[in-house]
């Protein structure tokens, strides 16, 4: 067994553990400079530094003496009755007796030597006697200062003995009141008495056992974790005196222990140690209850400073179960909001517990805090900032983060792991890569303590292609019969944060969050300490006087003008009509109802895509704003529909069709608003994509929950207004958001209807692949919950395309040009006109290239 110490910070003399006799205690304050404000509460031992009171030692003797004589007179006592009782009792003893005499075996034999014996003498006197000593014993066991949790076994044990002796001793009478009495025979009686004496030995070293020797057991677990280590902490000289000795020799008056066996000292470090011992039974079951269990009641410090005791394989000392125990502490003195003692009990009910702590949002940004966590990072670097802006207001919360411990990159059927944590990189071909998500999200069990913003705080954040549907579509849709793949981008890409910043845009506040994995510690409280540390580290990463330098940038563009002509596409003007007029003929055959045939348009610049980021926020804000940093490129977005949402499994698609330009007064507005909802057109597409969102929500819903909740509202954006509905469902029990997500992709929105048709048509006119355009872009957080956005207004920048250009704060002046991709498409009908759909894919791809343009003004042309 091996047991291992940690320090007991920051408690107070009212917070203490009942003091163990053997131990006194005294505040005093820690030498070390790091800790030199903690109060500790250091264990002074009897025989290393301060001796107790005389006649508290000679009290505590005295009581010693008289439980032991007390107890050895009443079983001596009641000896003879002892024996009796216990021979009579127990059936065994009877077939060792056959054993031992080979020549008695047969029943009759047996029946003949328990004939001859004197019923009478045990008739009354048996249970009698039992229940007595089990009494007297017990009473005198707790009266005598006994551990508490020893008397429950010993009580047991003693009821069932007196139990069994009962039941045996009506047997006998049945043989008494038949009157059939027979000679002893002296051998077998013999034999009877002498299991009989082995068993009252037996009897009575348990007694001795779960009373004297368990508790001065339990005494010297106490004094190992609360004094020595207390000792260690406040008197380092102790090191090298520690490492040669064993307990005895601190702790001459307590009686060496044949139970364990003391080794060498394995190591030792600035705030724990590593105490070896060989543990006779193997078995960590027995060690659990007999050592741990026990012990753990003694330690209980309040103000959330618990000391943790648990089991693991030792790596060093693997033929034994290793015992650890040690003390939580508490906050630093720069403290970070963080309850210890809300953490251990978190603990207990998930293995995935958030720290956190809330700062003034006054002086910081999204962007500058995006600024602060990336700095040192290069442009292929994991991370995001995602915002929302609702209801022609500022969104309530803005999530910021870098640096995931895990990423998911998907490439077709190859998938690729790269678990940054443990420095593994894997590859591994797969069926369905959403397998893999799926199976490392199903291994948690988060439990989320009070304060977190009712948002996302932590979990997967990445982007979803267009191309995904092909995991589900295998047969109609292969990723063999897809259009060319010129850019190489992943089919989708997800980063595992378990730190992420949240501004509350409305409380002023920011919260700070690192998620705390315990399945990858060895106890409760490494896994505080490392989660504090690491809090602590990010939270002053936003506190350095040397924030980056972010250029203010000037605006001296009209942002509600239309952005520069885009003539650059990957497909030409006439073969975009052309394939416009293939999709109508296939519309009139009936094989569709409708298709959205999109384009994409190429936008050379020198502004990098964080500034463009910056000008989309102003240019086009929306309920969906994302900067996605993922490996292969960079998205920038500004999407105004959900893909699909899972909240609480409730799951939410809004579908958005139907467009009109804003008016340049409230009356325009209202005009415009009237005759969009007027356009048959407009509404019969809108209809046609809220049945497809009944579909596709109905795959994964429980029968009857799926409602149309709001039916053709108009949304009013900076630049547009859309027609817009909301369709909700409950997500049947045996799934989860992730199924929800793969019926969802891509929605209808951007394929058409019916969707397998539809997208079967667009492999064949369509040129290219489309990428992230009409996939989604979102989070996954750790209890499920899903919000992604449909990947519309979203600029690509493939960073393969790409010199290196930085901000002025690394001292870099020289700009490199961008490759920027910005796609659009346009829903195409019976009577849709091929002039009409080209000139809206430029649009909508204009309104894009408005950012770009101001981002070039403000901080490139300045």
């Amino acid at each position: 067994m091996t047991v291992e110490f940690s320090p007991i910070h920051h408690i107070s003399k009212s917070s203490l553990p009942l003091p163990h006799p053997s131990l006194n205690f005294k505040l005093c304050k820690i030498p070390s400079a790091a800790t030199s404000k903690t109060h500790v509460a250091i264990a002074k031992l009897e025989m290393g530094f301060q001796k107790e009171e005389k006649s508290v030692r000679i009290l505590r003797a005295l009581k010693t003496i008289f439980f032991l004589i007390t107890m050895f007179i009443s079983l001596l006592f009641f000896s003879a009755p002892i024996l009796l009782a216990i021979a009579d009792a127990l059936l065994p003893s009877l077939l060792l007796s056959a054993l031992l005499f080979p020549d008695s075996l047969s029943f009759k034999s047996l029946s003949s030597h328990l004939q001859t014996y004197d019923f009478g003498s045990s008739l009354v006197d048996i249970p009698l006697i039992s229940i007595s000593r089990s009494a007297i014993i017990i009473c005198f066991y707790s009266l005598c200062d006994g551990p508490k949790l020893s008397r429950g076994p010993y009580l047991a044990a003693a009821m069932a003995c007196s139990s069994t002796s009962l039941v045996f001793v009506s047997v006998k009478a049945l043989f008494m009141f038949g009157e059939m009495r027979i000679e002893q025979a002296g051998a077998m009686e013999m034999a009877l008495f002498g299991c009989s004496l082995v068993l009252a030995v037996g009897h009575i070293a348990v007694a001795y056992r779960t009373s004297c020797r368990q508790r001065r057991k339990l005494r010297v677990f106490q004094i190992d974790i609360e004094a020595v280590a207390a000792c260690h902490k406040g008197f380092p000289q102790l090191k090298n005196t520690i490492l040669e000795g064993t307990p005895e020799t601190y702790f001459p008056r307590v009686p060496r222990l044949s139970y364990f066996r003391c080794r060498r000292m394995q190591s030792i470090t600035h705030d724990s140690f590593l105490l070896p011992y060989a543990h006779r039974r193997r078995r960590p079951g027995s060690v659990h209850s007999s050592s741990s269990r026990r012990a753990g009641s003694f330690f209980r410090c309040r103000r959330g400073s618990d000391s943790q005791l648990s089991l693991f394989r030792s790596i060093s000392d693997k033929c034994f179960p290793t015992l650890r125990s040690s003390a939580l502490p508490a906050p630093s003195s720069n403290s970070l909001g963080v309850d210890a003692a809300e953490f251990i009990e978190a603990s207990k009910h998930g293995n995935l517990v958030p720290l956190s702590v809330c700062i003034f949002g006054d002086k910081l940004d999204p962007i500058l805090a995006y600024r602060c966590l990336v700095k040192e990072n290069d442009w292929n670097a994991p991370s995001f900032i995602l915002e929302s802006v609702e209801s022609n207001s500022q969104g309530r919360y803005s999530v910021v983060g870098a640096q995931p411990t895990l990423e998911i990159v998907a490439k077709e059927n190859k998938i690729t792991v790269l678990d940054h944590k443990k420095g593994r990189f894997t590859e591994e071909v797969v069926d369905d890569p959403f397998t893999i998500p799926i199976k490392i999200s199903e291994k948690w069990k988060p439990k989320s303590i009070g304060g977190l913003p009712d948002t996302f705080c932590g979990g997967w954040v990445g982007y979803f292609s267009y191309d995904t549907m092909r995991y589900v579509e295998n047969k109609k849709l292969p990723f063999s019969g897809a259009p060319k793949d010129d850019r190489n981008l992943a089919d989708f890409h997800l980063g595992l944060y378990d730190e992420v910043v949240v501004f509350d845009h409305v409380e002023k506040k920011v919260y700070i969050t690192v998620w705390v994995e315990l399945d990858a510690y060895l106890s409760v409280e490494k896994a505080y300490e490392d989660g504090v540390k690491r809090l602590d580290i990010l939270a002053k990463r936003f506190q350095d006087d040397e924030h980056p330098r972010l250029s203010s940038g000037i605006v001296d563009l009209n942002t509600r003008h239309f952005g520069p002509s885009l003539q650059k596409s990957n497909m030409t003007s006439d073969s975009y009509k052309e394939a416009v007029l293939q999709a109508k003929e296939h519309i009139l055959a009936g094989d569709i109802f409708q298709i959205v045939l999109s384009q994409r348009f190429e936008y050379r610049t020198f502004a990098n895509p964080f500034e463009i980021y910056r000008a989309l926020r102003i240019v086009n804000p929306s309920p969906y704003m994302a900067y996605l940093q993922a490996r292969g490129c960079t998205l920038v977005g500004s999407s105004p529909e959900i893909l699909t949402r899972v909240k609480k499994n409730k799951i939410v698609n809004r579908p958005l069709a139907g467009t009109v330009r804003r008016g340049r007064t409230e009356k325009e507005d209202e005009m415009l608003e009237k005759q969009l909802l007027n356009d048959a057109k407009q509404c019969a597409e809108h209809i046609m994509l809220v049945d497809l969102a009944r579909n596709d929500v109905g795959k994964v819903s429980k029968n009857s929950s799926v409602k149309v909740e709001t039916l053709m509202n108009i949304e009013r954006y900076s630049h547009v207004m859309h027609i817009s509905s909301t369709v909700t469902g409950e997500l049947l029990d045996h799934l989860s958001s992730w199924d929800a997500l793969q019926a969802a992709l891509p929605v209808g929105t951007v394929s058409g209807a019916p969707k397998v048709k539809a997208m079967e048509l667009i492999d064949e006119l369509e040129t290219t692949r489309r990428g992230p355009y009409g996939g989604g872009f979102g989070t996954v957080a750790f209890n499920g919950d899903m919000d992604i956005a449909l990947a519309l207004r979203t600029i690509v920048f493939p960073t393969s395309s790409h010199y290196d250009t930085m901000y002025s704060y690394k001292g870099v002046n020289q700009r490199q040009e961008w490759v920027a991709h910005l796609q659009a498409g346009a829903g195409i009908v019976a009577d849709s006109s091929p002039d009409d759909e080209h000139q809206e894919c430029q649009n909508k791809a204009a309104a894009l290239a408005r950012a770009i343009a101001l981002a070039e003004s403000a901080f490139v042309n300045k």
